[in-house]
């Protein structure tokens, strides 16, 4: 509704315009024409004045004339009352016409009003448009910025992402290899262990537990045991007669003829001999051309 208004105004100012200045212009000419009319009247009055004294010194001119003047008199009379009225009602007119006008007019400054304050509105809307636009570009650049420091953050992180598998791939080798690795240090350090406790002694092998041995008379029985480190063993026995033992190895050379480790005589006895790694021979010899003897013996290795 109130655009139609708007609308109906801005085709009526033009009318009521052009229509004011019509009016106005009417107006003047009407005013012109009516000065013009007084002043002819003004004349014609003058004149009727010198004919008036010209009748009164000549009487019988005023008398053939009389009739005549008067039948103008009443047509001016007419035309002044007519000229009145048209007078009048132009005037009635006029005010009436000016109070359209003045009403016009406050319409026109309202309109102007609102014209400048619709204009003022449209600029600010122009200007916060241009301040929005200008966000806009500052905003999408800062979006493309973002974005590509994103592109570069996701790359960095790809990479990394990368690294890090082949770093945890590393670890888990070197985790499995420190495994293996730990698995054999255990074992050496096992191993290590058993040989320092084998230098030390501390391991011992029941070779032989309360053995009996028949030997013929001039006749000999012989032991042999792996030994596979160095340490000695311990011989304990027993015999019904005298006996001979001997204690060598492998390293010994035409055993029992060679060098031996040990030798000793009797029918009981414990000692000890040392022993290397190889292969160890204990002989027992029945030194009686006579009598058969029988020996029970215990053997314990220690290593």
């Amino acid at each position: 509704m109130g655009s139609e208004k708007q609308k109906l105004r801005k085709l009526l100012v033009p009318i009521l315009v052009a229509l004011i200045v019509a009016l106005s212009a009417a107006l003047v000419y009407t005013y012109i024409d009516f000065s013009a009319r007084i002043a002819s009247l003004s004349s014609e009055s003058q004149a009727l004045s010198k004919d008036l004294v010209m009748c009164r010194n000549s009487l019988d001119n005023l008398n053939k004339s009389h009739q005549q003047t008067l039948k103008d008199l009443n047509a001016c009379r007419s035309d002044l009352k007519s000229l009145y009225t048209s007078y009048m009602s132009l005037q009635n007119n006029y005010t009436k016409l000016y109070s359209d006008y003045r009403e016009l007019l406050d319409s026109f400054n309202k309109l102007k009003n609102d014209y400048n304050n619709l204009q003022k509105q449209f600029t600010d809307a122009i200007q916060k448009l241009e301040n929005l636009n200008k966000s806009y570009y500052q905003l999408k650049s800062s979006y493309l910025s973002l974005q590509s420091n994103y592109t570069k953050l996701l790359n960095n992180y790809q990479r990394i992402e990368a690294e890090y598998s082949n770093l945890n791939n590393s670890y888990q080798q070197l985790r499995t290899s420190y495994a293996n690795l730990q698995n054999s240090y255990n074992k050496l350090y096992g191993d290590y262990q058993t040989l320092l406790d084998i230098i030390n002694l501390k391991y011992s092998t029941v070779l032989e537990r309360g053995r009996a041995v028949a030997i013929p008379a001039n006749s000999y029985y012989t032991l042999s045991y792996s030994t596979s480190y160095a340490g000695y063993i311990r011989i304990c026995f027993s015999a019904t007669a005298s006996v001979n033992i001997w204690v060598g190895s492998s390293l010994t050379s035409n055993f029992p003829w060679g060098n031996y480790y040990t030798y000793y005589s009797g029918t009981s006895k414990c000692f000890t001999a040392p022993v290397l790694p190889g292969a160890t021979y204990i002989r027992i010899e029945n030194p009686s051309w006579f009598y058969g003897v029988t020996v029970t013996i215990d053997i314990i290795y220690y290593y």
